[in-house]
């Protein structure tokens, strides 16, 4: 859209014979002006300025030693009778400030070359206002509402951190081909030049010879760009060079035109109506192809001034916008230091980390940092293996459910603790496949367990513990290592490292351990004869030597083992069954059994009845096979009175090596059973 012009300036700049008025005007950013003067070169291109003009000794801002200090502003027209009609441009931010004694020569930019922060996972249109509003400018659209305004610039939890605000214009340029221009009035104009609609001409230039422009090759580009999911897009021909856009969401899509057409004209007449995206219409009169004799084109505009110009010492200079130079490819990272030049790379070895589409210096970083050291060979470790990704959780001062701690998610181990009182994890988050999780507890006195298949946690969280157990109790100062099944969704037991199962010495501490395995009880000594024969009574031994790995006590032709339950004191539920399993410790449940790995009889089955039988019905006691055979069985009669012994001995049951044993309890009355103090049966293995 044309700039709109006064009808006197439009007037005298359409004669083509007017007396130029131009001013600099010199501010503290933000504040009052300091300077004005009449520069005597000048150039305004995009967002961009540069000025030169004479500057006194002792001026009035020589103070002001930094760029960044100052503002400055260009206003351009003609003098008409004694009266200037002018435009202004907008107020530009130093980046330069040269004074030679004489002169002083500036660049400035409508963004400052201060650092900026801010979310990246929002719209391109919320992140362009915020950046623009956090300046003191204001964005506007050549297409108002278009749809790459909506698209994510970032993906989720990315951070724009920009060392100079200005870098956003790289950015925009290489993620979608968006340029920007000044306004006016602090007003700062974006536009998508390959998606966003050009619209009818706005001018219409008649060259009149072939020397006036130059007409480059269209160059082609293939767009590559990631979505959300990690996955790569392509777009346009695969025989074209690769541009990456770097990160676009799977519906949002690319820009509209994989073409970028070179042309540029000589300078032309200066008019302040053309502003750059604006379209321009020519009528070539002696270009050589007959099938190109007019052509319309979305223009830069680039205004300069310089009194050493032989022609024209004020002109308009036109450009395309030739995307295809410059930033020709690279994905942007994640988080963003610096719009860094996106030198392209050779990829031709990129076989591991890096591929084809690392094609630029910024791509290769990117995934360089993000790459989490996974490898599908074997890795061999010649140096210290050092798992610093430690935490120490505050004290469990409850029974922990989901349990998920601060940091946890960049944690390989974690110090345990409680308020005073043994605690219990039913289950822990963060299980990814072949995660190890190595739990230490730190504390002096509290044991913290882990729960089998915690119902209170989410079954993805859960622990499967060895089979059996309910509970894995980590004493104070040992430790679990534990590692997760995706599979079935568990965290299972690599490892317990707990000096309190080793039993017999002493407290455990670890200089008993030391003493108790010290050379002197590891000697070896022949003399003292052959091993003992097994014994009808228990004895502690008078020996001081250690037992060779290989030797032999002579014994019966048959073993006999007991199978008992542990710590039991407990009740069936009234008309229920129940069940237990031999060397278990714990109450009545569902079924469990143990194996057994050899061929035997099993005979000589014993009940304690604790308490008294309800009246309303028996409790009968089951010896079970393979968890389908009840084979041995004791009723104990509906009132029976307790406590007594209840026996079946006359009963044998030829039993095979790899059968299950288990326990199975009937109560048959209304009420709770009587209280069960042990079962044991006994199973006599073949020679």
């Amino acid at each position: 859209m044309p700039r709109t012009l006064g009808a006197e300036l439009t007037a005298a700049l359409d004669s083509g014979s007017f007396q130029p008025y131009f001013l600099i005007t010199v501010r503290e950013v933000g504040a009052s002006i300091i300077e004005t003067a009449q520069p005597f070169k000048f150039k305004l291109s995009g967002i961009n300025m540069m000025a030169k003009w004479l500057r006194q000794e002792n001026s009035i801002y020589e103070g002001f030693l930094y760029p960044h200090e100052l503002e400055f502003k260009l206003t351009r027209g003609v003098t008409v009778a004694g009266v200037n009609y002018t435009i202004d441009s907008s107020y530009y931010y130093g980046l330069t400030n040269v004074w030679d004694g004489t002169f002083q020569t500036i660049t400035a930019c409508m963004l400052p070359a201060q650092k900026y922060t801010a979310a990246a996972d929002v719209t391109y249109k919320t992140l362009i206002d915020a950046l623009c509003t956090a300046h003191s400018k204001t964005a506007v659209y050549d297409s108002v509402g278009a749809a790459w305004q909506s698209y994510k610039f970032l993906a989720t939890g990315k951070v724009l951190n920009l060392n100079r605000a200005y870098d956003i214009l790289n950015m925009l340029r290489q993620k979608y081909l968006i340029y920007a221009c000044d306004n006016g009035s602090d007003q700062i104009r974006f536009k998508a030049v390959a998606t966003d609609a050009d619209g009818s001409a706005d001018h219409t230039l008649r060259l009149g010879l072939f020397e006036e422009y130059g007409i480059d090759v269209a160059t082609y580009r293939r767009f590559l760009y990631r979505d959300e999911a990690g996955t790569v897009h392509y777009d346009g021909n695969a025989t074209d060079p690769l541009w990456n856009l770097g990160y676009l969401e799977s519906t949002a899509s690319p820009p509209t035109s994989n073409v970028s057409f070179p042309l540029t004209l000589k300078p032309i007449a200066p008019h302040l109506k053309y502003l750059s995206f604006d379209e321009f219409a020519f009528t070539f009169e002696n270009y050589p192809h007959t099938n190109i004799l007019s052509d319309s084109r979305n223009m830069q505009v680039t205004e300069e001034f310089d009194t050493e110009f032989k022609e024209l010492g004020w002109r308009i200079l036109l450009n395309t916008y030739d995307w295809s130079k410059g930033t020709e490819g690279g994905a942007l990272p994640g988080t963003i230091e610096a719009a860094a030049p996106f030198t392209p790379l050779n990829t031709s070895h990129f076989d591991t980390i890096l591929s084809s589409n690392d094609n630029n210096i910024q791509a290769a970083m990117d995934t360089i940092d993000d790459h989490t050291h996974t490898t599908s060979t074997d890795l061999n470790v010649t140096k210290t293996l050092q798992l610093s990704g430690d935490i120490t959780p505050s004290a469990l001062t409850a029974n922990q459910n989901n349990y998920n701690p601060t940091g946890w998610s960049a944690a390989v181990v974690m110090r345990l603790q409680t308020d005073g009182t043994n605690r219990t994890i039913t289950g822990l988050a963060g299980g990814t496949d072949g995660r190890i999780a190595i739990l230490i507890n730190i504390d002096s006195a509290n044991i913290i367990s882990l729960q089998d298949e915690g119902g209170a946690s989410t079954a993805a969280n859960r622990f499967t513990l060895p089979t059996s157990a309910t509970l894995l109790n980590i004493h104070p100062d040992a430790s679990v290592v534990l590692q997760y099944d995706s599979t079935s969704s568990r965290w299972r037991v690599l490892s317990l490292m707990d000096h309190a199962l080793l039993t017999g010495i002493g407290s455990n501490t670890h200089s008993q351990i030391d003493t108790h395995i010290s050379s002197t009880h590891l000697a070896f000594n022949d003399g003292e004869g052959n091993p003992a024969d097994p014994g009808s009574a228990s004895a502690d031994g008078t020996s001081a030597y250690a037992a060779r790995r290989d030797h032999v006590h002579k014994g019966p032709t048959k073993a006999v083992i007991i199978f008992p339950t542990n710590a039991l004191q407990d009740t069936v539920n009234a008309s229920s069954t129940e069940y237990l399993a031999p060397f278990v410790d714990g109450n009545f449940g569902t079924e469990k059994a143990m194996g057994v790995t050899r061929n035997g009889t099993i005979k000589n089955f014993y009940v304690r009845q604790v308490g008294n039988q309800p009246a309303s019905g028996s409790l009968v006691c089951h010896v079970r096979q393979n968890t389908a055979s009840d084979i041995i069985s004791i009723t104990i009669a509906a009132g029976a009175a307790g406590p007594a012994t209840r026996s079946e001995t006359a009963t044998s049951v030829a039993v095979s090596a790899g059968d299950f044993i288990g326990f199975k309890f009937v109560n048959n009355a209304t009420a709770v059973s009587a209280t069960i103090g042990f079962v044991v049966v006994e199973i006599e293995f073949d020679p």
